[in-house]
C-alpha cells in the first residue's frame, strides 16, 4: 500500500500540507508522469455528479452512504496506472484509519491496478459514515511501473480531503402525495392524529437544529414556511424519535404544497435536503367543517352510570355540503394515540342514528348524542369493559376520555375538545349479604355485613326501606371506620338508630369515596323481629362499689310486644368492657325470669367488673344489651377488698 510506503521513505519524500500536491524529489520525478487531481465525484445517493472542490462538504443523503465514484485528471502517459487511498487520518500515516485502497488487500503487486481515470470505492455501502472528515491520496505511474517499487514511475501523492455532512432527515408526515382531510394546524388525517405535530421527520444523530421549508413550487423559490426547528422539538412516540413542527395558523384551502427538511450540526452542516431524488408534496382540501362541541358528560366528573350518554352540539355545515355521519371515540388514553386502549370508534356504520345531525333525526332535539350502551354493544372486543347481566358496561373506577368529529361530503372536521369522565366504585355484591335475603331477624340490632369492593372506598352507605323499590328511605347510615375492607353495620341507639322495626324490610349498600357514590347493590329482604324493650335502670348503679363478692344485680321490667310472649333475661359479667371474655355468661340460660340475678361463683376482690342484661321473648327475639349511663358502654361496678 502506497501510504505505508510513504512512511517508509519519509526521509526521501517531503509531504506538504493537506490540500496541496505532494511531489517526490527531483531525481524521482525525472521522466515521471505529472501528479494527478480529483475532478468529480458521484454516487447513487446523489441526484447528480459534484465538481470536486478540495475541502468540500459531501451531503449524506442516505445512511449507510453508498460507494462514491471518483474521477481524476488523466496525467499518466499511455499505458500508465493510478493508485488512490482514503483514510480518516490527516497525517496519512496510520494504517488503522485506512477506509479504502485501490491496491486490493494492500498488496504491492496491486499498486498499479488502475489503468483508467475513474474508480468506485469503497465497494461496500456503509464504509463511509456521516459527520466525518476523509483524506484522499492519489498518484500516477507510467507504463514501466514495477510492482513494489515506489521509485519507478511514481508521480508523488496529491492529497485532498472532504467532509460528509450530518445525515439527512427522512420525512414522515404529511406523507408524500397526502391529501389533508382538513387544513388545521394539527390535521386529523395524519397517522397517528393528535397530539403529533402536523410536520414531523426522523431525528438525526448529532443534529442541533433543522430547517423546514414549505413551498408552492418544486424549486422552493416561493416559501410559505421557512422555519428553523430546534433539536428541543424532539418527541418520542414510544418506538421512534422524531422532530416536529406545527404552524401557528391553519394552512390555506385547496393548495398544493411541497416540503423538505435539512439538518444542521456544529461541524458538519448542512445535511442534504431530504428526499433528493423526489420532492414530497401534499395538498389541502376545501373549507373544513367545524368541530362539534362536546357538552357532556361533565368533564372529569365521577359518574355511577357505567354507560353514560354523550352529547354535543350539532354543527353548522358549509354551504353546498351534505352531512354524512358523526364519529365518536372513547379511550382510556387521554392522547388517543395508543390504539390498544381504544374502547370504541363508531360511526353510523355501527350506530345508525349517528348519520343524523340531531339525535334520532328529531328536529326538536337541539343536540346530537350517543348512548354508549349502543356503541359497546356494537363492538366485538373492547378493553376496560365489564359484562353485567349480559350487558356491556364501562369498567368501574376508571378514567375515560371521549371526543367526536363530523364527516360531510367534503371531508372530516377536527376532533372536538377531549372530555373525561370517571366511573364510580362497582356495585356491592348482594349475594354476599349477611343476613341473607328472606332471613328472620332475632334482634332488631342485627349486624349487617357484605363483601368489600375494590379499590377500597372511604366507606359505605346502607339504606333501609319498607318498599322494595326504595321509594322511601326509612333508615340509613354511613359506615366509615379504620377497616372498611371488612364492612359491617350494627344499628343501635347510640349511632342514630333505635333498631329496625316494621316487619318486612329491604336493605341495600353502596360504596362512597373519591370514586363515588357507587351504584346501589340489589336490595335484600329481611323480616324484623318484635323483641321486648330494653331492661331499665340497673343496680348497682354505674361506678358503684359493692361489699359482696356475690352481688345481686337488678333491673326494671320490660314491655313485651303484642302477639309475643316473654321468655327470659340474659346476663353477662366481665372484666373486659368489650366482653371478649366473660366471668358470668348466662346467654344460654333461659331460667332468669325475675328482675334480679345473684352473681355466682364469687368474684375477685378489688376488681372492676362490667355487666349488662337484655330481654328475650319466646321466639327468641332479644332486645339490645343494656347501656344506661356510660355513653354506649356497659355499666361498671367495683368489688371491695
Amino acid at each position: 500500500m502506497k501510504i505505508l510506503k510513504l512512511i517508509a521513505m519519509s526521509a526521501v519524500i517531503v509531504m506538504v500540507t493537506v490540500g496541496a500536491s505532494n511531489g517526490a524529489p527531483a531525481s524521482i520525478l525525472t521522466a515521471a508522469p505529472a501528479a494527478t487531481g480529483i475532478t468529480t465525484l458521484s454516487s447513487t445517493a446523489f441526484s447528480s455528479s459534484f465538481a470536486f472542490v478540495n475541502g468540500m462538504l459531501v451531503p449524506s443523503y442516505t445512511v449507510p452512504i453508498p460507494p462514491i465514484t471518483f474521477t481524476w485528471s488523466a496525467t499518466a502517459p499511455a499505458g500508465g496506472f493510478y493508485d488512490i487511498e482514503i483514510t480518516t487520518d490527516a497525517t496519512l500515516q496510520n494504517s488503522a484509519d485506512i477506509v479504502a485502497s485501490s491496491d486490493s488487500g494492500h498488496i504491492p503487486a496491486n499498486s498499479c491496478s488502475l489503468p483508467g481515470t475513474t474508480t468506485t470505492f469503497p465497494t461496500t455501502a456503509g464504509e463511509l459514515q456521516p459527520s466525518t472528515t476523509y483524506y484522499i491520496a492519489i498518484q500516477a505511474y507510467d507504463s514501466t511501473c514495477t510492482p513494489g517499487s515506489f521509485t519507478t514511475g511514481g508521480s508523488g501523492w496529491a492529497e485532498y480531503f472532504f467532509y460528509t455532512s450530518v445525515a439527512t432527515p427522512t420525512l414522515i408526515s404529511p406523507a408524500n402525495n397526502a391529501v389533508l382531510i382538513n387544513n388545521l394546524t394539527n390535521d386529523n388525517s395524519v397517522t397517528p392524529p393528535h397530539p403529533f405535530p402536523l410536520f414531523y421527520w426522523t431525528s438525526v444523530a448529532g443534529a442541533t437544529s433543522y430547517q423546514l421549508q414549505v413551498s408552492t413550487t418544486t424549486e422552493f423559490t416561493s416559501l410559505y414556511l421557512n422555519v428553523n426547528v430546534p433539536y428541543s422539538s424532539t418527541f418520542i412516540d414510544g418506538l421512534n424519535t422524531y422532530i416536529g413542527y406545527t404552524p401557528a395558523a391553519d394552512l390555506p384551502n385547496n393548495t398544493n404544497f411541497f416540503w423538505r427538511v435539512e439538518a444542521f450540526s456544529s461541524a458538519y452542516s448542512p445535511s442534504g435536503w431530504s428526499n433528493p431524488t423526489s420532492t414530497w408534496t401534499f395538498s389541502t382540501g376545501n373549507a373544513a367543517i367545524p368541530a362539534p362541541k362536546a357538552i357532556n358528560v361533565g368533564n372529569s366528573k365521577v359518574t355511577n352510570d357505567w354507560t353514560p350518554l354523550l352529547r354535543w352540539n350539532e354543527i353548522a355545515l358549509p354551504g353546498g355540503t351534505t352531512f354524512s355521519t358523526y364519529e365518536v371515540q372513547v379511550s382510556t388514553d387521554p392522547t388517543f394515540y395508543d390504539t390498544t386502549q381504544l374502547c370504541f370508534d363508531v360511526t353510523s356504520t355501527q350506530v345508525p342514528y349517528l348519520a343524523n345531525q340531531m339525535y334520532q333525526g328529531n328536529p326538536s332535539n337541539t343536540t346530537a348524542q350517543l348512548d354508549t350502551q349502543d356503541a359497546l354493544t356494537a363492538m366485538a372486543t373492547c378493553p376496560a369493559v365489564v359484562t353485567i347481566s349480559g350487558e356491556k358496561e364501562f369498567a368501574p373506577v376508571t378514567n375515560f376520555y371521549w371526543r367526536v368529529r363530523a364527516v360531510d361530503s367534503l371531508g372530516t372536521s377536527d376532533w372536538s375538545t377531549i372530555l373525561a369522565f370517571t366511573t364510580s366504585y362497582p356495585r356491592v355484591d348482594s349475594t354476599t349479604f349477611s343476613p341473607i335475603t328472606g332471613a328472620h331477624l332475632t334482634s332488631n340490632y342485627q349486624t349487617f355485613s357484605w363483601a368489600p369492593v375494590s379499590p377500597m372506598p372511604q366507606g359505605y352507605e346502607i339504606e333501609f326501606s319498607l318498599h322494595s323499590d326504595f321509594s322511601t328511605k326509612d333508615a340509613d347510615a354511613f359506615v366509615q371506620g379504620t377497616s372498611p375492607s371488612s364492612p359491617s353495620f350494627t344499628p343501635d341507639n347510640h349511632n342514630g338508630s333505635e333498631g329496625l322495626v316494621g316487619g318486612t324490610l329491604y336493605w341495600r349498600v353502596r360504596a362512597v369515596g373519591p370514586y363515588g357514590p357507587g351504584l346501589w347493590s340489589s336490595g335484600a329482604q329481611v323480616i324484623t323481629g318484635n323483641p321486648p324493650t330494653n331492661p331499665g335502670i340497673p343496680h348497682p348503679f354505674n361506678g358503684a362499689q359493692v361489699s359482696s363478692l356475690t352481688p345481686t344485680l337488678t333491673w326494671t321490667p320490660v314491655t313485651v310486644a303484642p302477639a309475643t310472649t316473654f321468655g327470659y333475661y340474659e346476663v353477662e359479667v366481665s372484666i373486659d368492657p368489650a366482653f371478649g371474655t366473660t366471668v358470668v355468661d348466662d346467654m344460654s340460660s333461659t331460667s332468669i325470669t325475675t328482675l334480679s340475678y345473684t352473681v355466682a361463683p364469687a368474684l375477685s376482690p378489688s376488681t372492676t367488673y362490667y355487666w349488662r342484661v337484655r330481654a328475650c321473648n319466646s321466639m327468641p327475639e332479644c332486645s339490645q344489651w343494656s347501656t344506661y349511663y356510660h355513653a354506649g358502654k356497659p355499666d361498671v361496678f367495683k368489688t371491695g377488698p
